[in-house]
């Protein structure tokens, strides 16, 4: 049976809050930025509105850093 996203020609549903299907676009050069300061030993702060994706950035950063305890 097919679903009602798959109607609309997304592969996943676009509304799902489950963090496998969510995978934030435009991020990648701001995560670099991020990754590259954490490991020259740099403390950052990230500030923004709420709902503009702050932590989708730093769920990235430490999947980047996985088991390094950096982040």
């Amino acid at each position: 049976m097919q679903q009602w996203y798959e109607k609309f020609n997304f592969y996943e549903d676009p509304f799902s809050t489950k963090p496998s299907a969510f995978e934030p676009v435009g991020t990648n050069e701001l995560v670099d930025e991020l990754a590259y300061r954490v490991n020259s030993g740099s403390m950052v702060f990230l500030e923004g509105e709420p709902g503009s994706g702050k932590t989708a950035v730093l769920k990235q950063l430490v999947k980047r850093f996985k088991g390094r305890k950096k982040v």
